[in-house]
C-alpha cells in the first residue's frame, strides 16, 4: 500500500495526509508571493488609519499583513475572503478525516450510508 501520511517537519505533526501537507506548503508559497510592499503595514498604520485600511481591504479584497517590531503578527482580510477560507478549511478537514477513516477501514456500504443520512435528516427536521 502506498504511503499516504507523513511526518510534517515544519509543524511537527505526525500522520498527516501527504496531499494536505503539500497543499498547505503550496498555499504558503503562494501567500508569500502576494506580499508586496503595500500588502505589509506596521501596526502604527493600523492604529492611525483603521477606517482607511478597512475600506482598502474590503474594496480590493487583498489581505494586509500587520507587523509589530518588524515581525508579521496578524492579517486583516475582508469578510468574504475569510468566509471562503473557513469553508475551504472545513472541506479540507472533512477530506482528511474521510481519508483517515478509509485507511483505518472505518467504512460503510453506500445503501447504509444513505439510510443513515436520511434518518439524520428526518431527526433534524423533527427536532427542529
Amino acid at each position: 500500500m502506498r504511503e499516504t501520511t507523513a511526518h510534517d517537519p515544519e509543524t511537527g505533526d505526525h500522520d498527516r495526509p501527504k496531499w494536505l501537507i503539500s497543499l498547505e506548503r503550496n498555499q504558503c508559497s503562494r501567500w508569500r508571493e502576494i506580499r508586496t510592499k503595500k500588502d505589509v503595514r506596521p501596526i502604527t498604520y493600523l492604529k492611525s488609519k483603521t477606517a482607511e485600511l478597512v475600506r482598502e481591504v474590503s474594496e480590493k479584497r487583498r489581505p494586509v499583513i500587520i507587523t509589530q517590531n518588524g515581525v508579521a503578527k496578524v492579517v486583516v482580510t475582508d469578510i468574504e475572503t475569510y468566509d471562503r477560507w473557513r469553508a475551504t478549511m472545513a472541506l479540507l478537514k472533512a477530506l482528511a478525516q474521510g481519508e483517515a477513516d478509509l485507511e483505518r477501514g472505518r467504512t460503510v456500504e453506500q445503501p447504509d450510508a444513505f439510510r443513515r443520512a436520511r434518518r439524520a435528516i428526518e431527526r433534524a427536521a423533527r427536532d427542529g
